[in-house]
């Protein structure tokens, strides 16, 4: 593992949701069950956030702040937006102290 997890979070309804968590890492995988190898756009542009401090609402908001901006510039994203878990969620269950970053493909 190179950096930490990514985590990637779709709503599909009112009440449901479906989530990835990927690791990053420097080598291919091989497949296994519910693994599945999947490699990143080589040099892809990418939207970026600063270090987010905060849980869930602050994710939620800067996400549609992303969205907001891929219309207003009438771009398209070849790959689903991602959160990088910088805080550690197991170690600190306090989630005003949590650390993510915010990354969204685009072109």
């Amino acid at each position: 593992v190179t950096r930490p997890p990514m985590l990637n979070i779709q709503r599909l309804s009112n009440s449901e949701y479906q989530f990835m968590v990927s690791l990053p890492v420097n080598k291919m995988l091989t497949n296994y069950n519910n693994i599945i190898y999947k490699q990143m756009l080589p040099n892809g542009n990418f939207l970026v956030s600063d270090s987010v401090i905060g849980g869930t609402k602050r994710i939620d908001s800067l996400f549609k702040s992303f969205e907001n901006y891929k219309s207003d510039y009438q771009l398209t994203s070849p790959a689903i937006p991602f959160q990088s878990l910088i805080t550690n969620r197991i170690l600190e269950k306090d989630s005003t102290k949590w650390i993510t970053q915010f990354y969204y493909p685009i072109f």
